[in-house]
């Protein structure tokens, strides 16, 4: 897959790529290409028991992406570990917010609004999301900030993308807001997926330069100088892989979007580690 051409451009941006985004392929099934299969068709003595199947998973690094879109395909018993991790872990690391901004009050000088709704409980299928902590006095103020954006961004432990949440709600006399759970997780998810196809790539280009200048540096030794030049290239073609996701979905570009959405998974990074198959219960 390419890096998106005229990024300096705010032309449209049609993806040539051979992973074209369908409206409706982030639906929470379609992230994986991987057959699943159910435990009845294996023999009773190669069925392994519940607590070594959590064991398993639980010694694997992957992302959250790969967790949800690959590994919940593996077998029944994986599919449903995963999916009450989503339902009663993963959740907990969700966050719903819309960009805050700062204001002057005359009595208290610079106040900044945040409009970040934090997970509160779940109802059924619904999650319920809140502001907790917004003085009735700012509260106006902050729900015109908020309504200026179409959709909040949705952060799930270090994973940040702004995906259209199907059958979202908004209570704004009690800043509420209620969605079901399992399409939130999906599309957040399946939108890092497509990302990760452009850093898999990057990664790839990377070794093969970091191996080209082993090639050529003197006695073996890649100076300090050209590996963070290296290290630099990859990093900028990471972030190239989010703007041409978003760019497909939304069909044209968004700087300012993009900016936000590049500081959000900087600060979500540093509240981390997150481990995504770990049952703290």
């Amino acid at each position: 897959m390419a890096s998106p051409p005229g990024l300096g451009d705010d032309a449209e941006y049609e993806d040539e790529s051979d992973g074209e985004y369908e409206s409706g392929s982030e639906e929470v099934d379609d992230v994986s290409t991987c057959s699943s299969f159910s435990e009845s068709d294996m023999p009773d003595h190669l069925v392994l028991p519940a607590e070594l199947h959590r064991l398993v998973l639980a010694c694997q690094t992957d992302g959250y992406h790969h967790v949800w879109g690959k590994y919940r395909f593996v077998c029944k018993a994986w599919k449903e570990h995963i999916e009450f991790l989503a339902k009663t872990e993963w959740i907990r690391n969700t966050t719903l917010y819309y960009p805050g901004e700062m204001i002057w009050d005359e009595k208290i000088g610079k106040v900044f609004l945040n409009g970040d709704f934090s997970f509160q409980r779940l109802e059924g299928d619904s999650a319920i999301f809140q502001v907790p902590d917004c003085a009735p006095e700012f509260q106006k103020q902050l729900i015109e900030i908020c309504k200026r954006c179409s959709a909040p961004d949705v952060e799930v432990g270090d994973v940040v993308h702004d995906v259209e949440i199907p059958e979202m709600s908004v209570d704004w006399n009690t800043l509420t807001i209620t969605c079901p759970w399992r399409p939130l997780i999906g599309r957040v998810m399946a939108e890092e997926l497509r990302v990760d196809a452009y850093r898999k790539k990057a990664q790839h280009e990377l070794m093969s330069a970091s191996k080209r200048a082993k090639r050529t540096a003197p006695g073996g030794n890649v100076d300090f100088g050209t590996l963070m030049e290296l290290y630099k290239n990859f990093t900028n073609k990471a972030q190239d892989g989010y703007v041409a996701v978003r760019i497909a979905r939304r069909g044209k570009l968004d700087r300012a979007g993009d900016q936000r959405l590049k500081s959000a998974r900087q600060a979500a990074s540093m509240r981390g580690p997150f481990s995504p198959t770990l049952d703290v219960n």
